[in-house]
């Protein structure tokens, strides 16, 4: 038991670290005004807690899958490998359907891809039910397709009412999308919610016996969530006079990147970090699987993932005190810093000799290291691609993205993993190399930016414009 109560008092720590932190006063702030007027607005709060109820109870869905979605492949007796190709098939899937989805948004009602991807999603969680694996490479190709619609129909439904039917300032967008981000970061590590100690899908595991449970009761949440958009929700779609075509826009976009090597500098370095995420996301359970005979219960992956949601959201919080007196770019190296320091640590303590118990909690501190740096880098990226990033081409830019994004993911699964346990060593070497090659970038893209001026003020002057993160 004294697993569980160190890593359940480590979680604690930093959810308490992140309450203090959500609730202090920093002073200067530059969200501090349109906070203060926002909320003296009945009418936009009551619409802002209309969207953030409908969408942070979708993202909570999809977050009690994220601890047991390795786990439940394990249960079924698959192989390593061939859990990394039911990963990989995702993000192949999610390759297509994010240009798919930068099509679709234009053209089809808001409300209606949203209804889209709540179905989707739970067909995929009933899928799951299938030991199957021709059934779970379908399950997970549907994931692909939700991580596609997850963000950018909600996103997008969100500003047509904000600014052409509400009519509200445009520096209120932003209070809304902080206030998404941290409600559903604060659910992330609470969605487990024990009776005393431990979390919701640990309790959902060990009551039911079942490890798919989770994906069951994401289905509930996820018809819960489709029953209050539907009917909270007014339908909305883009103006036909407004519409235009992906190929037009992707041409546009590869000359932005052409010309503007800041732009080219930008998404550079999102592609790398995101990835270098996308693979942490499939490492960190085969990498404290071997402490399951070590400890008593075996890991509790529920908790563990509560950690890292807890660390991000303390970045997140963090990076929202800090942008006042640190500029946003001098804020992304710092934020790749400390997720570097954090993989190369890992690098270091999870190299392929005998485990013990605390090693692997020197492990899930670093990984939590990692995931603080992650925290901060996500506000700080957006940031920069509503400075940098031309609005006309800010779309198609953020789908081009998602393509090496994505593909260098891949590849890394298909050449650098294995069967054994080196495997994955060589993945967490991959993510620390590409991360010091990110920071290096970011210290270049610091150094372009100099003084630049970052008025957020002009940054949502086009509904098209927001993106996809």
């Amino acid at each position: 038991m004294e697993y569980n109560v160190i890593v359940n008092v480590f979680s604690f720590v930093l959810l308490v670290a992140a309450l203090a932190l959500h609730r202090w006063k920093g002073k200067g702030s530059r969200s501090g005004v349109a906070v203060t007027s926002t909320v003296s607005n009945a009418d936009f709060v009551s619409f802002r807690n209309v969207f953030v109820i409908g969408h942070v109870g979708c993202l909570f869905a999809e977050s009690l899958q994220a601890p047991f979605l390795y786990v439940l492949f394990n249960s079924y007796g698959y192989l390593e490998s061939q859990i990394a190709v039911l990963y990989m098939s995702g993000l192949l899937v999610n390759i297509v359907f994010t240009m798919v989805t930068a099509r679709l948004v234009q053209r089809v009602e808001r409300r209606l891809l949203c209804c889209l991807c709540i179905s989707l999603s739970c067909v995929a969680c009933l899928l799951k039910l299938s030991q199957a694996y021709e059934v779970l490479l379908v399950s997970r190709a549907l994931d692909g397709v939700v991580a596609s619609l997850l963000l950018v129909p909600f996103h997008e439904w969100y500003l047509h009412e904000h600014l052409i039917r509400h009519d509200f300032p445009t520096e209120w967008i932003a209070v809304a999308f902080r206030e998404v981000a941290v409600a559903h970061g604060f659910l992330a590590i609470v969605d487990d919610t024990q009776e005393a100690k431990g979390y919701f899908a640990d309790m959902l595991v060990r009551v039911s016996g079942l490890v798919v449970s989770p994906f069951l009761m994401s289905v509930v949440f996820h018809i819960a969530s489709g029953t209050w958009i539907f009917q909270k929700w007014p339908p909305n779609r883009l103006d036909i006079s407004k519409r235009s075509y992906f190929c037009g826009e992707a041409l546009g976009a590869i000359r932005v990147l052409v010309v503007r090597p800041k732009v080219l500098l930008l998404c550079t370095i999102q592609a790398l970090f995101e990835s270098t995420l996308c693979l942490f996301i499939f490492l960190w359970t085969p990498l404290l699987l071997p402490s399951r005979p070590l400890i008593l219960d075996g890991p509790n992956f529920g908790v563990i993932f509560a950690c890292f949601m807890a660390s991000a959201l303390l970045g997140t919080l963090l990076h929202h005190r800090l942008r006042c007196m640190i500029q946003e770019s001098t804020l992304l190296w710092l934020s790749v810093s400390l997720s570097f320091i954090g993989m190369t640590a890992a690098v270091i303590i999870s190299y392929p000799t005998a485990t013990s118990v605390l090693r692997f909690y020197v492990l899930v501190v670093t990984f939590c290291l990692y995931e603080f740096g992650v925290g901060m880098y996500f506000p700080t990226m957006q940031y920069l691609q509503k400075h940098l990033l031309p609005a006309e081409n800010r779309s198609a830019l953020l789908v081009l993205v998602r393509v090496p994004l994505n593909a260098l993911a891949v590849c890394g699964l298909l050449f650098l993993h294995s069967q054994e346990y080196f495997g994955n060593w060589m993945l967490m070497c991959f993510c620390m190399i590409s991360l010091i090659i990110i920071l290096m970038l970011s210290l270049l893209l610091n150094s372009l930016l100099g003084d630049a001026p970052t008025d957020s003020a002009h940054v949502f002057s086009h509904l098209s414009s927001e993106p996809d993160d």
